[in-house]
């Protein structure tokens, strides 16, 4: 592919950078990179979220005695 310059000359192509094509069977070996580290994030970010959801279970388990007591002692001191 030839290269235009601001005078509008056109420029031999140049064959001296690298294009990886992302279309062959081999992708390549910086996209096989990017596919695996980004396969690794999202594995990551699961099982973070699952981590979460499993810890917010058990507080939640742990403080609903002492949520109800609460609520109970409150409409105590209200009268209701």
């Amino acid at each position: 592919m030839a290269q235009h310059t601001r005078a509008g000359k056109r420029l031999p192509p140049c064959d001296s950078f690298f294009v990886e094509s992302t279309e062959d069977e081999d992708e390549g070996l910086f996209e096989a990179r990017r596919q695996a580290r980004q396969r690794t994030q999202q594995m990551n970010a699961e099982t973070q979220y699952n981590m979460a959801e499993e810890m917010s279970r058990m507080v939640s388990e742990e403080y609903q005695e002492d949520i109800l007591d609460h609520m109970e002692h409150m409409e105590g001191e209200t009268g209701s």
